[in-house]
């Protein structure tokens, strides 16, 4: 009973959350080994839950997903580190080559504005696409497959590079990763 009304709760200020802008971001740095100097941060999602505390996004992303939110907040996380991350090389010495990596959720494919909803974030933030990685786990392509090769191909022309996160996690076969454009 105390967790389905737990989960209740935080699917409610889950709404009120993205509306508030409850979420930061923490970076993750990348280094080169070669250099050993940051090549850019991944930016990942937290929410400090006014009662709750930091929950994890393991938790909070598949709620996004369920309750139809992901959308919703996967482009104000995208918004946020770009705007971040914009600042942050306006600021810092020899910032220009930094790379911004982030995850999009599977989810996110089923939208067919996703494409220009990241676009429209690059422009208003005024993030170079080319120094934007996206994150995704290899069930994106099973889930859409030609849907999700098309959009891959569309963030492609943005300048954008495609990673896969977590491979091997899946059912992958590496002739057809090869074929895409990641």
């Amino acid at each position: 009973h105390e967790a389905v009304k737990e989960i209740l709760q935080l699917e409610t200020d889950l709404r009120r959350a993205v509306e508030k802008d409850e979420f930061y971001i923490n970076y993750q740095p990348i280094y080169s080994l070669p250099s050993g100097k940051i090549d850019g941060f991944e930016a990942l999602a937290r929410w400090n839950h006014v009662t709750f505390g930091d929950i994890q996004p393991s938790k909070f992303i598949p709620l996004a997903e369920e309750i139809g939110l992901i959308d919703t907040l996967g482009e104000h996380i995208l918004r946020k580190a770009c705007t971040q991350m914009q600042s942050l090389k306006d600021t810092m010495e020899d910032s220009t080559g930094l790379i911004l990596s982030v995850n999009l959720s599977c989810k996110q494919f089923a939208n067919p504005n996703l494409v220009h909803k990241i676009s429209r974030v690059l422009e208003e933030t005024r993030f170079p696409g080319n120094k934007l990685k996206l994150e995704i786990t290899e069930s994106v392509f099973f889930e859409h497959q030609e849907k999700a090769v098309e959009m891959l191909h569309q963030l492609r022309d943005l300048g954008i590079e495609i990673n896969i996160d977590d491979f091997g996690t899946g059912y992958s076969n590496l002739n057809y990763l090869m074929k895409l454009p990641i």
